[in-house]
């Protein structure tokens, strides 16, 4: 894999970088579906820990605020744009959407 990579799931691409699937320090950034403010974050991620990363819930929450604090997760939806359709896959590597 060359160059830095772009998620396309907060949910998925967590996972990918908690199971080992994607080194954190080659993500970019994460664009993705969720439109949540500073009040409703803490929410968020528990639900996600719930629904999607149950098999390491705090080491996949610890990943997520990393990536926030470092202003690596991007919310388009709170802009009033729309989000990425993520069927083909919820990277971009070098531009081209894939399944890792």
């Amino acid at each position: 894999m060359k160059g830095k990579l772009i998620g396309l799931s907060l949910s998925f691409c967590v996972a990918d970088i908690v199971r080992g699937t994607v080194e954190f320090e080659k993500v970019d950034k994460i664009v993705t579906a969720t439109a949540a403010g500073p009040a409703e974050w803490d929410g968020l991620l528990d639900e996600y820990k719930r629904i999607y990363w149950d098999f390491n819930p705090d080491e996949c929450e610890r990943v997520a605020r990393k990536l926030m604090t470092e202003g690596k997760i991007e919310q388009p939806r709170l802009e009033g744009k729309e989000a990425r359709n993520i069927a083909a896959g919820h990277w971009l590597v070098n531009g081209v959407q894939t399944r890792l």
